[in-house]
């Protein structure tokens, strides 16, 4: 199950969940109180019908000093608490995605929350995504993120945009590993929750790519995630959402393997929705990458971003693995997809 948009007035303040931030904010019940009452909402996790994952938003960008910054406009995290009982789900990676999403979308500089230091592995997550501490607010830290001094070394620093002078590829997936690993995406019986935010357990996925030559994939290229569908394909298989690549790593070429069984399944961890078995099958061919991706935007549904437009439009003329499109090209297929442009790409 996906993060849910849900009403303060859905939810009991009394829940176990919510003890620490009590603890931590002596006025929260209030607060939570006031939020049912003036129907304010929040993103939540609910596996099994208990809470493991809670995001509020301020509804209207801050304008006021924080730490040692003046006085601008930003978004606020308001609330931010991910269960410890969670564990590797990566619940966190998910909710932190859900608000650079829409911070993006916002077309506001920066992004802030402040934490209480004790909370260190919620403050090295938020620094892993670029996150940097300017000074402290009531015995908080205060973290920030500019959209105009991004940190380009890293693909989460900058995440969830886009470079314009990287490389832009395609990735294609059989319909049926794809809908598991982009599940808002599927052409039906989907969540299509928040117009196509890309919401899920977290932003990080890994695709295990078999070709039956050698592909050239890189680090920070854009690529656009086409779903094979064997049931007309000329309308059915389309383009769905677009990625950042974080990782490529080398398995097999030709046959010759560069990294052993045991440590390719591994490496695949909790962020591939491939099952033991599948990739050990995945592994018996000749040629096997692992490709590390951020997930960072949807396209629209009723996108007509299908294989068809794709050839009308000349950017269909090989095998997907070996596509490379220009950036007028990948501007051409986000506005298609009901992407700003403007607010996708930093410079």
């Amino acid at each position: 199950m996906d993060f849910e948009l849900v009403p303060f007035s859905e939810l009991d303040v009394d829940d176990d969940f919510f003890d620490s931030l009590k603890d931590d904010y002596p006025g929260f019940a209030e607060w939570f109180e006031k939020k049912a009452n003036t129907n304010c909402t929040a993103y939540v996790k609910r596996p099994n019908g208990r809470i493991s994952a809670f995001l509020y938003i301020k509804d209207e960008p801050e304008c006021e000093p924080v730490g040692n910054l003046p006085a601008m406009p930003r978004i606020k995290i308001g609330t931010l608490k991910i269960d410890e009982s969670a564990g590797n789900m990566r619940h966190g990676e998910g909710a932190v995605g859900i608000a650079l999403w829409k911070w993006a979308m916002s077309g506001i500089d920066q992004i802030y929350l402040t934490v209480y230091p004790k909370h260190e592995s919620l403050i090295g997550m938020m620094e892993g995504f670029g996150f940097k501490q300017y000074g402290t607010k009531n015995g908080e830290i205060v973290l920030v993120k500019d959209k105009r001094n991004l940190d380009l070394s890293e693909t989460k620093y900058y995440f969830p945009f886009l470079l314009r002078d990287g490389r832009t590829k395609i990735i294609p997936i059989e319909a049926e590993f794809h809908d598991r690993m982009f599940p808002i995406c599927g052409v039906s019986d989907v969540n299509t929750f928040e117009e196509g935010m890309p919401v899920g357990n977290g932003i990080t996925k890994i695709y295990i790519a078999s070709p039956r030559t050698k592909i050239d994939y890189r680090i920070n290229d854009v690529a656009f995630i086409y779903r094979m569908s064997k049931e007309h394909p000329g309308v059915n298989s389309r383009l769905t959402a677009y990625c950042v690549i974080e990782s490529v790593k080398v398995v097999k070429v030709n046959g010759d393997p560069k990294i052993n069984e045991q440590k390719f399944l591994d490496l695949t961890g909790n962020k591939t929705v491939f099952t033991n078995d599948e990739l050990r099958a995945l592994y018996a061919r000749n040629n096997v990458y692992i490709i590390g991706m951020l997930y960072s935007g949807t396209l629209k549904m009723d996108s007509s971003l299908n294989y068809n437009w794709l050839r009308r439009n000349g950017l269909f003329d090989t095998h997907p693995y070996n596509i490379q499109l220009s950036i007028e090209d990948a501007e051409k297929i986000l506005e298609e997809g009901g992407i700003d442009v403007q607010s996708a790409f930093i410079d």
